[in-house]
């Protein structure tokens, strides 16, 4: 990821993000919707939840970073 797009260190790695979307990706509260991935728990579309550090599961399978 270049370096000027995370300028303020906001985002998970690639690594982090992939081990956050797998953990979803076994969890019966996903669900697709518009071919999109969603938490039934928190609402959120569980890619772009990925994707930020502050981001954690309200169920406690993934922490922040």
């Amino acid at each position: 990821m270049p370096q000027y797009i995370d300028k303020f260190n906001l985002l998970a790695s690639n690594k982090e993000r992939k081990e956050r979307t797998d953990t979803c990706s076994s969890c019966e509260h996903q669900v697709m919707k518009w071919g999109v991935a969603w938490c039934q728990e928190c609402g959120c579309h569980i890619e772009g939840k990925s994707f930020l550090k502050a981001s954690e599961c309200p169920l406690n399978k993934w922490a922040k970073l």
